[in-house]
């Protein structure tokens, strides 16, 4: 939605933390791209250190990120 969680919230007078009180098509890209994020984790191979897992993971979910905006008009 090309911005930051807290500033969605601000941006379209939704209770911050309440999803329900976002825009439907806002509810549907989150939680599409919650989907996306889960899906894309099952496929990897998440090795190392704690650290080094936990950086795949933020690495993964970001990449699914960027695929999941792709398919929405903002």
């Amino acid at each position: 939605m090309g911005c930051k969680t807290e500033a969605l919230y601000e941006q379209t007078g939704a209770k911050e933390g309440d999803r329900s009180t976002l825009p439907e098509r806002a509810q549907e890209a989150l939680l599409t791209g919650e989907i996306v994020a889960s899906h894309d984790l099952k496929d990897k191979d998440i090795s190392g250190t704690r650290s080094q897992k936990n950086e795949q993971i933020v690495d993964s979910v970001r990449d699914s990120g960027r695929k999941v905006r792709k398919w929405f008009p903002w």
